[in-house]
């Protein structure tokens, strides 16, 4: 199946509510304004990976490599009367790694997200679909959906809350199949003519997997700094960011009841080094920096940086790791 053909088939049989409110609302608004906008863009580079991972399988390699990064972006836009504003598209992302092979991924998304701005505060709904293949076999479908409000105040600050569903299925691993309720909180604050921002997060979200042993309850704060600015006649993005995420697991877990073995990943050595039952309690650390050099509007170079560290009773998700990755970006 071609790119196209998956484009149809996975934005064409979800997110009917999004859809149906942004024809409901575009067939009352014949006599207003209305704008289109649609975008491209396409990225290329390379990224080394200190210690090869799979989160959602609960596993690390204990080795790096360097992978071929290839991205692809369309985005479209429609904006009535300059206050309902429909989004959607589609991005597509390869990673190919030289030495391990079973870490290759391919990962297709579909979105869309329509709000409205009242005078009051911006009311949304958003949907996402992602499906990711591991060394090129079928791995794990992802689709989460929410709504959200908004509220600028002052022309400074802009609060913004969310609730979602994520809803999870792995092709070769059902009992890691999940569902989850989230909630998402930010605050936005901008600063030199609104270029730049610094942000902070909270976040809750109760997963229930189909094994009880991966059902967890889970917290996380974030921020971040993005400062604009001109350097030797280009424009100039740098970012630092950093996310702290807590999961507490709600059972106790053991060798035998974890479903953690896929066929996609021929591991040789358990991922649990005790077969004692004891409460799993997970916590993530991550600091990143990024800076994005552009020398027009349609040619820019981004180099990335990247430092997790986890911190896990099991084995196979206590780990640290590195990522570094430079790609050249052609937008259109």
């Amino acid at each position: 199946m071609n790119t196209t053909n998956k484009f149809q088939k996975n934005c064409g049989i979800f997110y009917p509510g999004v859809l149906a409110l942004s024809c409901a609302l575009c067939s009352g608004a014949s006599a207003a304004e209305v704008k289109t906008d649609f975008s491209f863009e396409a990225g290329a580079g390379m990224e080394h990976d200190s210690n090869l991972s799979i989160q959602e399988l609960d596993r690390a390699q204990n080795t790096g490599d360097s992978a071929f990064l290839l991205n692809t972006d369309l985005q479209g836009k429609l904006t009535v009367d300059e206050a309902f504003t429909v989004k959607g598209g589609y991005r597509h992302q390869w990673k190919n790694y030289q030495t391990f092979e079973e870490f290759d991924q391919r990962t297709g998304t579909c979105s869309v997200d329509a709000r409205y701005d009242f005078t009051a505060l911006t009311l949304g709904a958003s949907a996402h679909r992602a499906d990711a293949a591991l060394d090129s076999e079928p791995f794990l479908t992802l689709v989460q959906s929410g709504v959200y409000a908004g509220k600028l105040i002052g022309g400074r600050v802009y609060l913004r809350g969310a609730l979602g569903q994520r809803d999870k299925n792995f092709s070769d691993n059902p009992l890691r199949d999940a569902k989850a309720d989230i909630f998402d909180g930010d605050m936005f604050v901008f600063f030199a003519g609104a270029q730049s921002y610094f942000s902070l997060g909270a976040g809750w979200e109760r997963e229930d997997a189909a094994s009880e042993s991966l059902d967890f309850n889970g917290r996380s704060l974030r921020a971040r700094l993005s400062h604009k600015f001109a350097l030797a006649g280009t424009e100039n993005t740098l970012q630092l960011g950093g996310r702290l995420s807590e999961r507490e697991y709600v059972s106790e877990f053991s060798l035998m009841d974890t479903p953690l073995d896929s066929p996609n990943l021929p591991w040789q050595e358990p991922a649990v080094t005790t077969t004692d039952e004891e409460t799993r309690r997970d916590l993530r650390r991550t600091l990143d920096a990024s800076w994005e050099l552009a020398f027009n509007e349609a040619l820019s170079v981004t180099g990335k940086l990247s430092h997790g560290n986890h911190s896990s009773p099991l084995a196979g998700a206590d780990y640290d790791e590195t990522l570094a990755s430079l790609m050249l970006n052609l937008r259109f």
